[in-house]
């Protein structure tokens, strides 16, 4: 795997309103792994989750599925065996991602990843009799153009460097650049 510095927590923080109407805090739950570096994270708002990767020292970094309502995050991937990074939610419900599966890095995207999410999740929980989706049927080479997002502002999660090392960090364009115009540039 690439060698990595930790840079995520990802933590649930749990709140209710008390008899006088105060805020309080009721407890947490760390949802990222103890263990290894957890970074670069993705959020997924159409179901609530977080998509981020995780690594460890000589196994391949891994896409991780985080819901922060229901406990520690678990792999994307079962048996994931590729070094995985850089997991982006495209406006369009792709996620893309970068993958040296051919043994060379280069850009991939999971087409309907919300679906994929929702099968696993039901395969998961055993709510029916449905196998697993098989994830390796479904990645394919990134096909181009990126969509444009929904959104009035471009508001994204960058990796930018800090203290040596690529930490996440979320960011908004100006008003007179667009995020077309950055993809562009890369």
């Amino acid at each position: 795997g690439v060698e990595h510095s930790a840079d995520l927590d990802l933590f649930r923080f749990d709140y209710e309103i008390d008899a006088d109407g105060q805020l309080c805090a009721t407890g947490h739950q760390r949802i990222t792994y103890v263990d290894g570096a957890d970074m670069q994270p993705a959020p997924f708002t159409e179901i609530d989750r977080v998509v981020y990767v995780h690594a460890e020292e000589d196994e391949p970094s891994r896409l991780m599925l985080a819901d922060p309502y229901s406990g520690p995050a678990r792999p994307l991937f079962e048996g994931q065996d590729f070094d995985a990074l850089f997991p982006a939610v495209l406006a369009d419900g792709r996620l893309a991602f970068f993958s040296d599966q051919p043994g060379h890095y280069a850009l991939y995207q999971l087409s309907d990843a919300a679906e994929y999410v929702r099968a696993l999740e039901r395969y998961r929980q055993r709510a029916d009799d449905t196998p697993p989706p098989d994830w390796r049927t479904l990645i394919r080479p990134f096909e181009y153009p990126f969509p444009r997002t929904q959104t009035k502002r471009e508001i994204f999660v960058a990796s930018v460097p800090k203290d040596g090392r690529l930490a996440p960090q979320l960011v908004q364009l100006p008003d007179t650049i667009k995020f077309d115009t950055v993809l562009r540039l890369v």
